[in-house]
């Protein structure tokens, strides 16, 4: 019995709202799809395991604040923003497009290893520009 939780990254929440109960309702759980985010909290979860955190914690760390403050409606328009920062970074489908944003904010993000492509500069310089527009604390 040294298992505390799981993630789930499946798509559907029936697993994880289930195991809730498990020890006592001490068994965490964290949804692993940023698309789901707000009705994992809504459901119970104790997390969610954001690829995009990667870019833009500050908006992952506010919607999981305002889920934490019963805070709907707040949370409602920082999962929509969410869902803009998943369309704008491609889902996670281009690894090297993070790297290059992780730079623009200032970090070393580093270069994709092949046999990854890299991202061109203008459709990275343009995506940058579109999560500055989010105002969601990144630039």
């Amino acid at each position: 019995p040294s298992l505390a939780g799981m993630k789930d990254s499946g798509g559907g929440l029936e697993l994880l709202t289930a195991c809730k109960t498990l020890r006592d309702g001490q068994f965490n759980t964290a949804s692993g799809s940023d698309r789901q985010a707000l009705a994992a909290f809504q459901a119970g979860c104790d997390a969610c395991v954001s690829g995009n955190a990667n870019v833009a914690p500050e908006l992952l760390v506010s919607l999981f604040r305002a889920a934490r403050a019963g805070d709907w409606d707040t949370a409602r328009v920082l999962q929509a923003k969410l869902d803009e920062v998943r369309r704008i970074l491609q889902d996670g489908s281009q690894i090297s497009l993070y790297k290059a944003i992780l730079t623009m904010r200032g970090l070393n993000g580093g270069q994709a290893r092949p046999p990854l492509m890299q991202t061109d500069k203008r459709q990275a310089a343009e995506c940058w520009q579109e999560l500055k527009n989010l105002d969601i604390g990144i630039g």
